[in-house]
């Protein structure tokens, strides 16, 4: 009789708004089954680029897990210390990382996705999209929060220098 591997609550981090909803998400989760949480942060890099410069997978995991831990402190106020978290940096596409590390039946998989028009579309895979048609473990996708889908960057940046002017006079 072949024995289930445990079921891992894995989060996509890119860092960006959604993305952070995603982990508050996650983490939840990951509380409510007693599971181990896995942040994971695929980078896409051309290493013919750093020939003769060094390892880039170094470099680039030292950046992943930078984003993890800064990721983790502007969500949460740090990593959570009541539930068991693995951080991964894997240097491969971000869609691809993910499906490949969430190879589990009993694993479940978080990723944010956002708003995107229709020329990113055609330039930019879906990180979510194909995580949807290739994961073995069930996918949830995390939509961006009321604010976040209604205002624009443009938006933002005139908020946050608003902000910003008020708390200097």
């Amino acid at each position: 009789m072949r024995r289930e591997q445990p079921g891992r609550v894995i989060v996509g981090i890119d860092g960006s708004v959604v993305g952070l909803r995603a982990l508050r998400l996650a983490v939840a989760e990951a509380r409510r089954r007693g599971a181990s949480l896995h942040a994971v942060r695929g980078l896409n890099i051309d290493t013919k680029w750093y020939a003769g410069y060094g390892s880039p997978h170094e470099e680039c995991k030292r950046e992943g897990a930078e984003t993890i831990r800064a990721t983790f402190t502007a969500t949460l106020g740090g990593v959570p210390e009541d539930i068991e978290v693995v951080c991964e940096t894997i240097v491969a596409p971000p869609w691809r990382a993910l499906v490949d590390y969430a190879n589990r039946d009993a694993d479940v998989l978080f990723v944010g996705t956002r708003q995107r028009g229709w020329l990113r579309r055609m330039f930019r895979r879906s990180v979510a999209r194909y995580c949807v048609a290739h994961a073995y473990c069930p996918v949830v996708v995390v939509p961006p929060n009321t604010f976040a889908r209604t205002a624009s960057s443009r938006d933002l940046v005139r908020a946050l220098r608003r902000d910003l002017a008020g708390l200097g006079g």
